[in-house]
Protein backbone atom coordinates (compact mmCIF):
# COMPACT_ATOMS: atom_id res chain seq x y z
CA UNK A 1 0.00 0.00 0.00
CA UNK A 2 1.33 3.42 -0.95
CA UNK A 3 2.50 5.46 2.05
CA UNK A 4 0.29 8.44 2.83
CA UNK A 5 1.90 11.78 1.99
CA UNK A 6 1.66 14.83 4.23
CA UNK A 7 2.26 18.54 3.63
CA UNK A 8 3.34 20.51 6.70
CA UNK A 9 2.20 24.12 6.80
CA UNK A 10 2.58 27.21 8.91
CA UNK A 11 0.08 30.00 9.26
CA UNK A 12 0.83 33.58 8.30
CA UNK A 13 -1.23 36.76 8.67
CA UNK A 14 -3.74 37.46 5.91
CA UNK A 15 -2.73 40.87 4.56
CA UNK A 16 -6.13 41.27 2.92
CA UNK A 17 -7.77 41.37 6.37
CA UNK A 18 -5.02 43.07 8.36
CA UNK A 19 -7.50 44.37 10.96
CA UNK A 20 -8.73 40.88 11.86
CA UNK A 21 -6.28 39.36 14.42
CA UNK A 22 -7.82 35.89 14.03
CA UNK A 23 -7.52 35.62 10.24
CA UNK A 24 -4.63 33.62 8.78
CA UNK A 25 -3.68 31.76 5.62
CA UNK A 26 -1.73 28.53 5.39
CA UNK A 27 1.69 28.43 3.74
CA UNK A 28 3.29 25.09 2.90
CA UNK A 29 6.69 24.63 4.56
CA UNK A 30 8.99 23.97 1.58
CA UNK A 31 12.39 22.64 2.61
CA UNK A 32 13.99 22.23 -0.84
CA UNK A 33 13.55 22.93 -4.55
CA UNK A 34 14.13 19.91 -6.79
CA UNK A 35 15.67 20.34 -10.25
CA UNK A 36 16.03 18.22 -13.41
CA UNK A 37 19.25 16.91 -11.90
CA UNK A 38 17.40 15.67 -8.82
CA UNK A 39 14.67 14.12 -10.96
CA UNK A 40 17.25 12.30 -13.10
CA UNK A 41 19.01 10.92 -10.02
CA UNK A 42 15.71 9.71 -8.57
CA UNK A 43 14.77 7.97 -11.83
CA UNK A 44 18.16 6.21 -11.88
CA UNK A 45 17.64 5.11 -8.25
CA UNK A 46 14.28 3.58 -9.17
CA UNK A 47 15.86 1.62 -12.00
CA UNK A 48 16.15 2.43 -15.69
CA UNK A 49 18.13 1.37 -18.76
CA UNK A 50 19.15 5.02 -19.22
CA UNK A 51 22.05 6.55 -17.37
CA UNK A 52 21.97 9.90 -15.54
CA UNK A 53 23.52 11.98 -18.35
CA UNK A 54 21.14 10.55 -20.95
CA UNK A 55 18.11 11.30 -18.78
CA UNK A 56 19.27 14.82 -17.99
CA UNK A 57 19.83 15.57 -21.67
CA UNK A 58 16.38 14.16 -22.52
CA UNK A 59 14.73 16.38 -19.87
CA UNK A 60 16.38 19.49 -21.26
CA UNK A 61 15.45 18.61 -24.84
CA UNK A 62 11.87 18.05 -23.67
CA UNK A 63 11.80 21.50 -22.06
CA UNK A 64 13.07 23.08 -25.27
CA UNK A 65 10.34 21.34 -27.30
CA UNK A 66 7.64 22.45 -24.84
CA UNK A 67 8.87 26.05 -25.10
CA UNK A 68 8.87 25.79 -28.89
CA UNK A 69 5.27 24.51 -28.96
CA UNK A 70 4.12 27.26 -26.57
CA UNK A 71 5.85 29.95 -28.64
CA UNK A 72 3.64 28.81 -31.52
CA UNK A 73 0.49 29.31 -29.43
CA UNK A 74 -0.04 25.57 -28.96
CA UNK A 75 -1.34 23.98 -25.76
CA UNK A 76 0.86 21.30 -24.22
CA UNK A 77 -0.41 18.47 -22.03
CA UNK A 78 2.03 16.37 -19.98
CA UNK A 79 1.62 13.77 -17.27
CA UNK A 80 1.77 16.44 -14.58
CA UNK A 81 0.27 19.61 -16.01
CA UNK A 82 -1.37 21.44 -18.90
CA UNK A 83 0.26 24.54 -20.43
CA UNK A 84 -2.24 26.97 -21.98
CA UNK A 85 -1.13 30.15 -23.83
CA UNK A 86 -3.01 33.17 -22.51
CA UNK A 87 -3.19 36.97 -22.80
CA UNK A 88 -3.71 39.11 -19.71
CA UNK A 89 -5.42 42.48 -19.40
CA UNK A 90 -8.42 44.14 -21.08
CA UNK A 91 -8.30 44.85 -24.81
CA UNK A 92 -8.94 48.29 -26.27
CA UNK A 93 -11.33 47.11 -28.94
CA UNK A 94 -9.30 44.58 -30.93
CA UNK A 95 -5.90 46.16 -30.26
CA UNK A 96 -3.18 44.41 -28.26
CA UNK A 97 -1.63 47.09 -26.03
CA UNK A 98 1.79 46.07 -24.59
CA UNK A 99 1.21 48.51 -21.72
CA UNK A 100 -1.92 46.63 -20.62
CA UNK A 101 -1.72 43.21 -22.28
CA UNK A 102 0.94 40.55 -21.79
CA UNK A 103 1.50 37.09 -23.22
CA UNK A 104 1.67 34.46 -20.53
CA UNK A 105 1.07 30.76 -19.92
CA UNK A 106 -1.50 29.30 -17.54
CA UNK A 107 -0.38 26.06 -15.94
CA UNK A 108 -3.08 23.71 -14.64
CA UNK A 109 -2.67 20.34 -12.91
CA UNK A 110 -3.27 17.28 -15.07
CA UNK A 111 -5.75 14.55 -14.20
CA UNK A 112 -2.90 12.50 -12.70
CA UNK A 113 -1.79 15.48 -10.62
CA UNK A 114 -5.32 16.09 -9.30
CA UNK A 115 -5.62 12.44 -8.30
CA UNK A 116 -2.33 12.71 -6.42
CA UNK A 117 -3.47 15.88 -4.62
CA UNK A 118 -6.65 14.15 -3.44
CA UNK A 119 -4.46 11.77 -1.44
CA UNK A 120 -2.44 14.48 0.31
CA UNK A 121 -3.26 15.45 3.90
CA UNK A 122 -2.10 18.68 5.52
CA UNK A 123 -0.83 19.12 9.08
CA UNK A 124 0.15 22.20 11.06
CA UNK A 125 3.93 22.02 11.27
CA UNK A 126 4.34 24.37 14.22
CA UNK A 127 4.20 28.14 14.23
CA UNK A 128 7.09 29.84 12.45
CA UNK A 129 6.72 33.59 12.06
CA UNK A 130 8.60 34.87 9.02
CA UNK A 131 11.70 36.79 10.15
CA UNK A 132 10.85 39.74 7.89
CA UNK A 133 14.41 41.02 8.23
CA UNK A 134 14.33 40.95 12.04
CA UNK A 135 17.74 40.09 13.48
CA UNK A 136 20.18 40.59 16.35
CA UNK A 137 23.49 41.86 14.98
CA UNK A 138 25.56 42.76 18.05
CA UNK A 139 25.62 42.39 21.84
CA UNK A 140 27.72 44.73 24.00
CA UNK A 141 28.49 44.11 27.67
CA UNK A 142 28.67 47.64 29.14
CA UNK A 143 30.61 46.37 32.19
CA UNK A 144 33.57 45.36 30.03
CA UNK A 145 32.87 47.00 26.67
CA UNK A 146 33.26 43.60 25.00
CA UNK A 147 31.19 42.54 21.98
CA UNK A 148 32.52 38.97 21.66
CA UNK A 149 29.55 37.36 23.43
CA UNK A 150 30.82 37.79 26.99
CA UNK A 151 28.16 39.15 29.37
CA UNK A 152 28.14 40.09 33.05
CA UNK A 153 25.19 39.16 35.32
CA UNK A 154 23.72 42.27 36.92
CA UNK A 155 25.24 44.57 34.28
CA UNK A 156 23.54 46.37 31.41
CA UNK A 157 23.83 44.99 27.87
CA UNK A 158 23.16 46.81 24.63
CA UNK A 159 21.55 44.82 21.83
CA UNK A 160 21.65 46.11 18.26
CA UNK A 161 19.80 44.72 15.29
CA UNK A 162 16.66 45.22 13.23
CA UNK A 163 13.00 45.10 14.31
CA UNK A 164 14.02 44.07 17.84
CA UNK A 165 11.81 46.51 19.73
CA UNK A 166 9.90 44.51 22.35
CA UNK A 167 6.14 44.96 22.00
CA UNK A 168 3.43 42.79 23.56
CA UNK A 169 -0.35 43.05 23.42
CA UNK A 170 -0.62 44.07 27.07
CA UNK A 171 2.15 46.67 26.81
CA UNK A 172 4.56 44.75 29.05
CA UNK A 173 8.02 43.45 28.22
CA UNK A 174 8.51 41.04 31.12
CA UNK A 175 9.45 37.55 29.94
CA UNK A 176 9.84 38.69 26.32
CA UNK A 177 13.65 38.40 26.54
CA UNK A 178 14.96 35.03 27.69
CA UNK A 179 18.38 33.50 28.32
CA UNK A 180 18.44 29.70 27.92
CA UNK A 181 21.39 27.66 29.19
CA UNK A 182 22.89 24.51 27.66
CA UNK A 183 20.51 22.34 29.70
CA UNK A 184 17.42 24.13 28.40
CA UNK A 185 16.73 26.10 31.58
CA UNK A 186 15.23 29.48 30.68
CA UNK A 187 15.74 32.70 32.66
CA UNK A 188 13.58 35.67 31.59
CA UNK A 189 14.58 39.31 31.86
CA UNK A 190 12.12 40.73 34.37
CA UNK A 191 13.46 44.25 34.78
CA UNK A 192 12.33 47.22 32.71
CA UNK A 193 14.13 47.98 29.47
CA UNK A 194 16.44 50.99 29.48
CA UNK A 195 16.10 51.44 25.72
CA UNK A 196 13.42 49.86 23.56
CA UNK A 197 13.85 50.96 19.94
CA UNK A 198 13.55 49.03 16.66
CA UNK A 199 17.33 48.86 16.24
CA UNK A 200 18.54 49.08 19.85
CA UNK A 201 17.40 47.74 23.20
CA UNK A 202 19.17 47.68 26.54
CA UNK A 203 18.45 45.89 29.81
CA UNK A 204 20.06 44.41 32.92
CA UNK A 205 21.30 40.83 32.58
CA UNK A 206 19.62 38.65 35.25
CA UNK A 207 21.95 38.49 38.25
CA UNK A 208 21.00 34.83 38.77
CA UNK A 209 22.80 33.60 35.64
CA UNK A 210 25.52 31.09 36.58
CA UNK A 211 28.72 30.58 34.60
CA UNK A 212 27.93 28.90 31.30
CA UNK A 213 26.82 29.33 27.71
CA UNK A 214 23.47 30.91 26.88
CA UNK A 215 21.17 31.47 23.92
CA UNK A 216 19.37 34.82 23.87
CA UNK A 217 15.90 35.07 22.33
CA UNK A 218 13.69 38.13 21.95
CA UNK A 219 9.96 37.67 21.45
CA UNK A 220 8.02 40.60 20.05
CA UNK A 221 4.99 41.65 18.04
CA UNK A 222 6.76 44.69 16.66
CA UNK A 223 6.37 45.53 12.98
CA UNK A 224 7.61 48.50 10.98
CA UNK A 225 4.06 49.59 10.23
CA UNK A 226 1.45 50.66 12.76
CA UNK A 227 -0.16 47.22 12.88
CA UNK A 228 1.26 44.72 15.36
CA UNK A 229 2.10 41.24 14.15
CA UNK A 230 -0.81 38.86 14.67
CA UNK A 231 1.48 36.43 16.45
CA UNK A 232 4.77 37.00 18.21
CA UNK A 233 8.05 36.70 16.32
CA UNK A 234 11.03 35.12 18.10
CA UNK A 235 14.46 36.48 17.19
CA UNK A 236 17.43 34.31 18.18
CA UNK A 237 20.86 35.80 18.78
CA UNK A 238 23.26 34.18 16.27
CA UNK A 239 26.19 34.03 18.71
CA UNK A 240 26.44 32.14 21.99
CA UNK A 241 26.55 34.41 25.04
CA UNK A 242 29.01 33.46 27.76
CA UNK A 243 29.00 34.08 31.50
CA UNK A 244 32.33 33.48 33.24
CA UNK A 245 34.29 30.68 31.60
CA UNK A 246 31.26 29.48 29.70
CA UNK A 247 31.61 25.83 28.75
CA UNK A 248 34.33 25.43 31.38
CA UNK A 249 31.57 24.58 33.84
CA UNK A 250 31.18 21.21 32.13
CA UNK A 251 34.66 20.17 33.18
CA UNK A 252 36.66 21.47 30.21
CA UNK A 253 39.93 23.38 30.36
CA UNK A 254 39.81 26.79 31.95
CA UNK A 255 40.11 29.77 29.66
CA UNK A 256 43.32 31.61 30.55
Amino acid sequence: MEKEKTWLYKRIPNDVTANDPSDYIAKVIITASMTDEDIARKVVERGTVFDYSTLLNAFRLRDQVILDFLSQGLAVVTGTCQFLPSITGVLDGTTFNPQKNHCTVNINPSVEMRRMLEKIKAEYGGYTQESGGAEISQVEDTATGRTDGSITPGAIVNIWGNKIRVVKDDGTTSGAIVFTDSKGVATPVETALGTNDPKHISFIVPASLADGNYTLKITTKFSNNRQLLKEERTITCPITLIVGNGGGEEGGDDIL
